[in-house]
């Protein structure tokens, strides 16, 4: 993998906020994202609603009466709305908006020109899921449901709180969003990963643990031709159990068959009813021994000591969740509505792409500054994130230069790094409630 030259990056970041600007004046836009023809047709609203809501999420933590005075100021009409005025007029926005913006503005960009990182001539894209609280009002939770919360002593249940499901594809490598979808709390991670995949071409990876391998999952990704590598439990296929008793060699090719129902689903959607799958078992650094599935069946070169590899650069993934959880604070919503929920859940996920393109440049730079270190210096995203809170009008208005403005958030994202320690190994640890409240109100501080 290798850093492309810093003037890639700033053509790319310099591109996606020029697209920005031009899609928020675009009244192709407009009408695509509105929910009925008349909304937003004086010209100071949809303006104001648009780049509002491109990033809302990011200033979550805000309130409205601090924010829209500031917002208004640096407007040229100066006009200011209200609280009430802005909370009636997002209601007319689709959330469908950040998609949009997320695929002319980070994807297009990224990949438009072929010229991206990647690994084994692979674009690694991993999948997985999360749940989140949602607000607990009726009308979230007869969309999304509800799951049942216990007391710390006993596991009694004692209530029920509105519940989502996040599921995201992300490009490992490139640190950016390619799929995204909110869910119903109680809903397959399966099935929305075979919606995801559709959103892959050809020369993707697909990473994915071991909650998603099953025979259709494996035979939907053979049959569009994907390539994939993921982690088998020990209830999955024979090949993999046998693996994890250690009765076979450290890697086998097998034929797998759908039997039964899971031949007739396969009929019925045109699946392959038998495909060629290669087992690798791995042993990690602790000792313990998994289990991986894969369609690279090359065993010379592709080896087990590669899988494993591979396989370790999922957990950027994991650090996704980390990142609009912990640092933009995805589950702080900002109405209690469903199209509110939905608009922030997209905007945050457009938010993330931005700021992986913006963050680029800085990021280069600090790469090769620091590619002798002991620890790699790279970007700390409470400062790219609060960069782009601080800069968030100049950004999407044609206020100031394009390239001036990267200069200056450049800047900033260089003057604070943080640092890479390589081959980390960070233990899971359980906390209880207690220390967990304890952590949140006490000590953790929030980038907004």
């Amino acid at each position: 993998m290798e850093k492309h030259t810093l003037d890639d990056e700033n053509d790319k970041a310099t591109g996606s906020i020029s697209i920005i600007r031009e899609l928020l004046n675009d009244e192709s836009f407009k009408d695509e994202h509105r929910t009925f023809y008349i909304f937003f047709t004086r010209k100071y609203a949809f303006p104001f609603v648009a780049v509002l809501k491109d990033n809302f999420t990011c200033i979550a933590s805000n309130r409205y009466s601090l924010f829209l005075p500031e917002f208004f100021k640096k407007r040229d009409n100066g006009i200011l709305v209200t609280k009430s005025a802005f909370t009636q007029a997002r209601r007319h926005l689709k959330p469908e908006a950040f998609v949009t913006l997320n695929k002319k503005a980070v994807l297009d960009v990224l990949y438009g020109d072929n010229n991206f990182e990647n690994a084994w001539g692979f674009r690694l894209l991993a999948i997985d899921g999360s749940k989140i609280h949602l607000p607990n009002v009726p009308e979230i939770n007869d969309e999304f449901g509800t799951l049942n919360f216990t007391n710390s002593k006993n596991n009694k249940i004692i209530g029920q709180h509105g519940y989502g499901l996040i599921s995201v594809m992300i490009d490992e490598i490139n640190k950016t969003l390619i799929d995204a979808c909110l869910a119903p709390a109680k809903a397959y991670e399966v099935d929305l990963a075979l919606e995801h995949i559709k959103q892959s071409r050809e020369g993707d990876l697909i990473l994915f643990d071991r909650n998603y391998p099953s025979y259709i999952f494996l035979a939907s990704l053979t049959k569009l031709g994907r390539h994939f590598t993921g982690r088998c439990s020990k209830k999955s296929f024979k090949a993999a159990r046998d693996m994890f008793k250690q009765r076979v060699t450290n890697s086998n090719i097998v034929t797998l068959k759908a039997e039964g129902t899971v031949k007739k689903k396969c009929q019925e959607l045109g699946l392959p009813e038998k495909i060629i799958e290669s087992f690798v078992r791995v042993r990690l650094s602790t000792g313990e021994i998994e289990v991986l599935v894969t369609s690279l069946l090359d065993e010379k070169r592709y080896t087990a000591q590669m899988f494993k590899e591979l396989y370790n650069l999922r957990w950027g993934v994991e650090g996704f969740y980390g990142v609009i959880k912990e640092r933009v604070k995805i589950e702080n919503f900002t109405g209690k509505t469903v199209i509110s929920v939905k608009q922030d859940f997209f905007a945050i996920m457009f938010l993330t792409g931005l700021e992986s393109i913006l963050t680029k440049a800085a990021d280069s730079q600090l790469f090769k500054k620091s590619s002798l270190n002991k620890h790699r210096q790279t970007v700390n995203n409470m400062v790219s994130f609060n960069a782009i809170k601080n800069f968030r009008v100049e950004l999407f208005y044609h206020c100031k230069p394009i390239q001036e403005l990267m200069a200056t958030l450049t800047e900033w994202n260089i003057s604070d790094p943080t640092y890479t320690k390589r081959n980390r190994k960070v233990p899971r640890k359980k906390s209880s409630a207690r220390v967990s409240l304890n952590y949140y109100k006490r000590i953790y501080k929030p980038c907004f």
